[in-house]
This record gives C-alpha cells, sequence and structure tokens, in this order.
C-alpha cells in the first residue's frame, strides 16, 4: 500500500497526538477536569481529521450526533452553561454523578475518539481502491421489471404508512408522548391494512438500489424524507432525524456533493425542526425563539444520553444480564418479536429477559418511572464497555475493529440487494448508536431476507439468461463466419 506524503504526515501527526494525550490522560486519570479538558481537545482534533476526505462524510455524521447525544453537555459545562454531574432523568429521579465515575467516564469517551479515529484513518489510507470499488458497483444498474413493480408497491405502502402516522400523532396529541411506551401504543389495534411500517421500511432501500439513476432516487428520497418528518411528529425524533441524515449522506455521496453553505443551513432547520417536536411533545422550556436558546436547549436535552455510560460503569457489577447487551436485540427478536409481533411497552417481564441495557438501567434505577413509559435509553459506548467487562484494552480493539468493518462496508453497499438493504440499516445504526444499539435494526436483516433472497434469484436467473444469450449469438456470428470462409 503507497501512502503520499500528505496522508503520512496526517498519520504521524495523529499518531503522536494521540499517544501524547492518552498517556497524559492514563497518568492523570484522578483529575477529573483535566480528563474533561483532554477529551474536549481530543474531540476537536478528530473533528479536524474528519476533513480527510469529503464533507458530509460518514464519520462526520457520526461524529456530529456523537456531540449531539453524547458530547454536548461536557462542553456546555466547560463553558459554565450546565452542569453533567447533576444527572436527572424525566423530571423524577436525580442523582450526582461523583469524581470516580466521572473520571472513569472520560477515560472511557477519550478511548472511544482515540479507537474510532484509528478506524478512519485506516479507511482513509485504503480511499482509493474503496472509491474504485464504490463506483463500479454502483454503475452496474440492474434493469429489472421488478424494479418497475416496486414503484407501484412503494406508492401503496407509502400511503398506508401515512394514514398510520397521522393516526398516531393524534394518539400522542390525545394520550401524551408517554404512550408509546407505556404499553397502550402496543395494545392498540391498528387495522391490519394499516400495519405495513416494518415492509416499507424493506422496500424503500430496495427502491434506492434498483432505481439509482439520479431521476429516479430523488423523488424517492424526497417523498421518503417527508414521511420520516411526520414519523418525528409521533414521537421519534432521533429515528427520524438519522433517517434524513442517512438520505442526505446518501444524495451526496452518490449524486452531488453538498457545499458547507447548504450543510450549515440544514442544520439550522434541523434544530428548528427539533424545537418544534419538543413543543408539540408539550414541552415549553426550549421554545424561545433566539437561535443560541434554541442551540443550547438541542444540546443539553438530547445530551441527556451521556448519563447512561457512567451509570453503566457504576453498575457494571450488578447487571444480571446472562448475555451482553449488545447482541440483546438478537435474543429479542426471536423470544419476544415473533413470539408476540410487537415488543410491547415497558414491562418486568422485559427488565427479567435481560437483553436490553436501556431496560435493565432504566429499572434499577427508578422502577416506577420506567413502569410509567419512561425509560435512560443505551448507548453503544456503554454497551461495549459492558461488553469487554469494564476491559479498556479489549474496550479499544473491538471499537477499532466494529466501526473500521462498518466504515469500509459503506463502499460495498451497492454489490447487490442484500448488501445494500443490510448496509443501508448498519449504517443507519452506526449514525444513531451513540444513544442507541448497533443492532436495532436486526428484525429487518431477518425479516426482509425472503424478500431479498427472492429479488437475488430473479437478478440470478435474469443474468444467467442474457449470459446464454451472449453466448448462442457469438457461435450463430461464429458458425456464419466459417460458412462464409468455406465457400
Amino acid at each position: 500500500m503507497r501512502v503520499g506524503i500528505k496522508a503520512a504526515g496526517l498519520m504521524m501527526f495523529h499518531l503522536v497526538f494521540s499517544l501524547v494525550f492518552i498517556s497524559f490522560a492514563v497518568l492523570n486519570r484522578t483529575s477529573e477536569w483535566l480528563l474533561q479538558l483532554i477529551f474536549m481537545i481530543f474531540f476537536v482534533e478528530n473533528l479536524m481529521l474528519s476533513f480527510w476526505g469529503e464533507l458530509f462524510n460518514i464519520y462526520q455524521i457520526f461524529l456530529g450526533t456523537s456531540f449531539l447525544f453524547l458530547y454536548g453537555r461536557i462542553f456546555l459545562d466547560f463553558f459554565g452553561l450546565c452542569d453533567y454531574h447533576q444527572m436527572s432523568f424525566w423530571g423524577k429521579w436525580n442523582s450526582t454523578l461523583s469524581l470516580e465515575y466521572g473520571c472513569q467516564m472520560f477515560l472511557v469517551l477519550i478511548l472511544f475518539l482515540f479507537a474510532t479515529s484509528w478506524s478512519w484513518v485506516v479507511c482513509c489510507l485504503q480511499a482509493k481502491r474503496l472509491n474504485r470499488i464504490k463506483k463500479r458497483y454502483f454503475g452496474k444498474n440492474p434493469v429489472s421489471k421488478l424494479g418497475k413493480i416496486l414503484w407501484y408497491i412503494f406508492t401503496v405502502l407509502i400511503i398506508l404508512t401515512f394514514i398510520k402516522y397521522i393516526i398516531t400523532i393524534d394518539l400522542v396529541r390525545k394520550n401524551g408522548y408517554l404512550f408509546l411506551f407505556n404499553g397502550g401504543f402496543s395494545n392498540y389495534r391498528f387495522p391490519v391494512i394499516l400495519r405495513v411500517k416494518t415492509l416499507t421500511e424493506i422496500i424503500f432501500p430496495l427502491m434506492l438500489y434498483y432505481h439509482r439513476e439520479k431521476k429516479y432516487a430523488l423523488p424517492v428520497i424526497i417523498v421518503f424524507g417527508v414521511l420520516q418528518l411526520f414519523n418525528m411528529l409521533t414521537g421519534s425524533r432521533g429515528p427520524g432525524m438519522t433517517t434524513l441524515l442517512l438520505l442526505m449522506w446518501l444524495f451526496t455521496e452518490y449524486y452531488k456533493r453538498i457545499r458547507l453553505w447548504q450543510l450549515c443551513l440544514v442544520g439550522l432547520a434541523g434544530i428548528y425542526m427539533i424545537n418544534i417536536i419538543v413543543v408539540w411533545r408539550g414541552d415549553r422550556s426550549g421554545t424561545s425563539l433566539s437561535l443560541l436558546n434554541i442551540l443550547y436547549y438541542a444540546i443539553y436535552s438530547q445530551g441527556v444520553s451521556l448519563q447512561v455510560i457512567p451509570l453503566t460503569i457504576q453498575n457494571l457489577q450488578t447487571f444480571t444480564n446472562q448475555l451482553p447487551f449488545i447482541i440483546g436485540p438478537i435474543f429479542a427478536f426471536f423470544s419476544t418479536y415473533l413470539m408476540q409481533g410487537s415488543t410491547g411497552g415497558n414491562s418486568v417481564a422485559k427488565v427479567m429477559q435481560g437483553d436490553s441495557l436501556a431496560h435493565s438501567l432504566s429499572y434499577m434505577i427508578a422502577p416506577e418511572s420506567y413502569l410509567s413509559g419512561n425509560g435512560t435509553g443505551t448507548s453503544f459506548v456503554a454497551e461495549l464497555y459492558e461488553l469487554v467487562g469494564g476491559n479498556l484494552v479489549f474496550f479499544v480493539l473491538f471499537t477499532f475493529v466494529i466501526v473500521l468493518l462498518i466504515l469500509m462496508s459503506t463502499h460495498f453497499m451497492y454489490k447487490n440487494a442484500l448488501t445494500f438493504v443490510y448496509g443501508y440499516y448498519l449504517i443507519y445504526s452506526f449514525i444513531y448508536c451513540p444513544r442507541g444499539e448497533i443492532l436495532m435494526n436486526f428484525k429487518y436483516y431477518i425479516l426482509g431476507l425472503p424478500v431479498l433472497l427472492f429479488f437475488m434469484l430473479v437478478e440470478v436467473k435474469r443474468d444467467a439468461t442474457q449470459t446464454d444469450q451472449r453466448t448462442h449469438a457469438n457461435n450463430q456470428s461464429q458458425m456464419l463466419c466459417q460458412t462464409l470462409t468455406v465457400h
């Protein structure tokens, strides 16, 4: 692998920078304010490193959601705008972060940045080869009758899903946001014809795969993006915003690069959208029209996921889960979703099942609030820490390998329908993982498999038929040439 002078220089600078600051952090692991300062400097350096690539690349998006969901409160605290030591959930549970767990939290976050940054560096060093692979796969545009049929299926599914979202918005307006999590929503009986959300989520990436020309892809992206705005009004702020970010990334990665001023406008629109959703949910504390106030409230309110990390560190030895939380969605799918057709609301049964950090931690700190529909949420960082039992060496290694595989997989998405749909949801999970599970979309991998295999088999049969036709035509041509030569 040949490395250019500029790339070698950046790599050496980051190596020296990383080793110096991590050594300093380890030697001063009991100084919380110093660890906070090191973390902030390290994050800014990582942000600058992310420009070793195109604007709005997947690593930049990941750093952005990490800042919004995790790191924002740390910066606000540094400038005296909040105190991350004062932990609070739902306005009902309050606690103070101790010096010991605050220091451990920063050490974990610094090492997480270190591991993910080197995943990005390795990916950048392979950029030319990976970009050639990406262009080659994207250029093989499949022309299929099934792709045309998808237009009709997708249109019907979008209409039905839109109707369901309208009904859900009305239910949330009447019953409150917690209606989605206290079991009320899961017990509400929608007409069978409206239970198509999972199928819609599977068909949409297939639409993008089979209609990758810009004139076809852009309307599909716009329609699905508008649908996500209604999804956000139902209460799914994080998932809706993540989908919109993923759609923007796909468009900029394969169709037209976004400019910095355009990115800033989109960011401001997103901040105002968060504020609108907050008002819709009934929280009037962030309704100021001042841009600075809205920006502060968006960072502070979304940054609540930071609290999951020290709470996980603190309760690591008291969790009763039999399997690592990080693979919990796999067990939950087979034990709950397939059996009940729904994951249901918060319950003691879910806690005893022991496959979710969000449910276990929420019930552990505030049982009554949890059963009423509240939850702490989870984080990929916390689940990785639990996976390795607090071993920081293994934490760095696992983080590096997992993130590297995800970053590299983005270049292989268009290889076939299966890799595109699976890649789409893997990247979605990666963008959202600062406050979610990396396998949160496991059900789409399993439920979508029969559909994807069917499409792939049809494509294989079509390719085989075309190959046979070309072979037959070549043979006929050769026979004709031989006949003319004889005569």
